[in-house]
């Protein structure tokens, strides 16, 4: 997480039509009272990997390309970073879209 430093996790949501959709939120934002009260955006998963690939400068997310190409992956309150290996510039690739 960009905001406070905690990694980010996978889960499961479901929007308002009951329809289920995987996400990735910071972990102290999930833990709601009990955490730091972070407030970054958790970002829907089919948009983080479009965002990577497109990083990547692949037509569509490839896992073994992101294990050896991707040094890291930060998520600001506004965009999404990705550090490629052996650069220590991060790339800006997209802008973070609110999920719920």
């Amino acid at each position: 997480c960009g905001e406070c430093g905690a990694p980010y996790t996978r889960r499961t949501f479901t929007d308002r039509k009951g329809a289920h959709y995987k996400a990735w939120n910071c972990r102290e934002r999930q833990k709601g009272k009990k955490g730091k009260g972070c407030k970054n955006s958790a970002v829907r998963e089919e948009i983080l990997l479009a965002e990577i690939a497109d990083a990547m400068q692949l037509e569509k997310f490839d896992m073994a390309a992101f294990d050896e190409l991707v040094e890291r992956v930060m998520i600001m309150p506004d965009e999404i970073q990705v550090q490629i290996k052996n650069n220590s510039n991060p790339m800006v690739v997209g802008t973070v879209s609110k999920t719920a």
